[in-house]
């Protein structure tokens, strides 16, 4: 699996940052690859996602669109939300966020691990290319998502 970890400060308190990424509806709002969420039953997703709840967001990532079920496996408010994602084309990913308090602001911590589907050619292009647009993507996510949020 492709590891990637971004962190970034946030000028808001924990439970502030915690509350709106883990509120699916948020995400197209400061994930450039998210197009559009949803939960399971078509209902907008406009809470913070609870253990076992699941979202299915489309994406287009590295130029190719697709589907993933994300269904939430760790939920410990206001410190760390963990999900796990099936994509339609066979790839899979976890994606954790934890939050530190650092007096007023907040220290939130991205970690991504993906595999794409078993393919001899994705695995080279993804070790040349795939995975350093993801590390990119992910650090303009992140500062996106600050700018957004020091808005408010």
């Amino acid at each position: 699996m492709a590891h990637i970890v971004t962190t970034i400060t946030i000028a808001r308190a924990p439970a502030a940052v915690f509350e709106f990424v883990t509120t699916p509806s948020f995400w197209p709002s400061w994930h450039p690859s998210s197009e559009s969420v949803a939960m399971s039953d078509g209902q907008a997703a406009e809470h913070p996602l609870r253990l076992g709840e699941q979202v299915r967001e489309h994406i287009v990532a590295s130029g190719l669109r697709d589907h993933v079920v994300w269904t939430v496996v760790e939920y410990d408010y206001p410190r760390r939300w963990v999900i796990s994602g099936r994509a339609g084309s066979g790839a899979s990913a976890i994606l954790s966020y934890e939050l530190q308090a650092h007096g007023t602001r907040t220290l939130f911590r991205r970690e991504l691990d993906y595999k794409l589907r078993d393919n001899a050619g994705l695995g080279a292009l993804d070790q040349f290319l795939i995975r350093w647009r993801a590390k990119h993507l992910a650090r303009r996510t992140l500062l996106q998502l600050r700018a957004l949020l020091e808005r408010q």
